[in-house]
């Protein structure tokens, strides 16, 4: 795969994260972020937990990768996805369901202010994306939080964490839909 300028990626990805914040904002309060669709799925809510679970391991790692990693000579170096973080990446656009890795499957019940802890999730990926702009992404590695037999980037995890987050609102805006449905069937 031929590789992209870091800048674009910043770019794309901070926009990307900004419309993820606005859904989150107008998701709505109350029952419709707790009831599952169905028996056996996960709420909209419980879907923030587990976003807020993921994320915040990966950025816990990446934090530390970037804040030990002295900026490089500026330009916009290209970056180039690793095996690994391509294949993850893609796999948050696929039709299969995957279950969640252990330690990452939200409780029945999800913290409180579930969604105000999100929205700090990706206050600090913004943050973060900003910090690392000037970083050589292919040179920063870190074995990925589900298994460290996955070796990845920097512009890897990003890129996971934003696909990830995309898929899971699709999960979120169908969990609220069916939420909202069943109200107005049982009204």
């Amino acid at each position: 795969m031929r590789g992209r300028g870091q800048r674009a990626c910043c770019d794309d990805w901070r926009g990307r994260t900004a419309r993820l914040g606005e859904r989150t904002r107008a998701l709505p309060d109350g029952p419709a972020l707790l009831l599952p669709p169905a028996p056996g799925a996960w709420s909209a809510a419980q879907a923030l937990e587990h976003l807020v679970l993921a994320s915040g391991s990966y950025l816990a790692v990446m934090r530390q990768r970037v804040e030990a990693t002295p900026a490089s000579g500026g330009g916009d170096p290209l970056w180039r996805p690793t095996l690994g973080g391509r294949l993850l990446a893609r796999s948050m656009t696929s039709a299969r369901r995957f279950p969640a890795p252990r330690g990452w499957a939200p409780a029945a019940e999800p913290r409180p202010h579930v969604r105000e802890a999100w929205t700090v999730e990706l206050q600090e990926l913004d943050a973060l994306l900003e910090r690392a702009a000037g970083l050589p992404w292919n040179r920063v590695r870190f074995g990925s939080p589900v298994t460290a037999l996955i070796r990845l980037n920097l512009g890897d995890g990003f890129l996971i964490l934003v696909a990830h987050a995309e898929r899971h609102f699709g999960q979120i805006d169908r969990a609220v839909a069916a939420a909202a449905a069943g109200r107005r069937a049982g009204a």
